[in-house]
């Protein structure tokens, strides 16, 4: 049940949210899994406090995947696939995550990474998939 959200659309999860981020935080709340990294977590925090408690929350109830950075270090692309790339340097930590994920899926609202994510070779057998707002996917 894990899903990558990028800090881009981690805003929307904190108030005001629209329709389609508030049902998808108390799905997160109530029975979600985030993926998450220590990169990922200065990142949100950074931007926005009010996350804290959404991730401590989660972070206690054992619903976050935190890849360790190692694992993340490991994990490469091919040179290909990298090659081709459009999304910034420091987001390649991101697809990485998204790779590494169960479900291979992601909110974001950059087109770029998005494109990126959608460019990824099925990943033990599952197509990644980018999406920006939560409505467009099944993520119960």
């Amino acid at each position: 049940k894990d899903v990558f959200v990028d800090t881009n659309a981690a805003k929307n999860l904190v108030t005001p949210m629209t329709e389609h981020f508030k049902q998808f935080y108390l799905w997160l709340y109530k029975d979600g899994v985030l993926v998450f990294s220590n990169h990922l977590r200065r990142e949100y925090f950074q931007g926005n406090q009010n996350l804290v408690a959404l991730i401590d929350y989660l972070l206690k109830n054992g619903r976050l995947n935190n890849i360790p950075n190692n694992k993340i270090a490991d994990y490469k692309f091919a040179k290909h696939i990298e090659r081709d790339f459009l999304s910034n340097y420091k987001d390649r930590v991101h697809l990485k995550l998204v790779a590494l994920s169960s479900r291979k899926i992601a909110i974001s609202s950059d087109t770029n990474f998005a494109t990126d994510i959608s460019n990824l070779p099925k990943l033990d057998g599952k197509k990644a998939i980018c999406v920006d707002c939560p409505s467009k996917i099944n993520y119960r």
